[in-house]
């Protein structure tokens, strides 16, 4: 297989998706302790109660490409884009 083909293109999607996952440090205050992800779309009954032992904060069923992913629950602050040093 070509330097670019599938494997290439799999690994390549495979760290994006691991740098999404990865909680980020809040930019306002630099801890990650408060830090929760936001979930989009009609919760399920085992979501609310996530919701609301504070776990994740509920974000509605409108998705864009530009909702947050992340919230502060001490900040009370949406977290819009995560900046990654690599």
């Amino acid at each position: 297989m070509d330097k670019w083909g599938v494997e290439s293109y799999l690994f390549i999607k495979t760290i994006k998706t691991m740098k999404q996952l990865r909680k980020p440090n809040c930019p306002y205050h630099g801890n990650k302790e408060d830090v929760v992800r936001i979930i989009y779309g009609f919760p399920m009954p085992e979501l609310m109660d996530r919701a609301e032992r504070g776990e994740v904060k509920l974000g509605g069923c409108c998705v864009t490409d530009n909702n947050p992913e992340w919230y502060c629950k001490k900040c009370k602050k949406d977290i819009h884009e995560v900046l990654i040093a690599g």
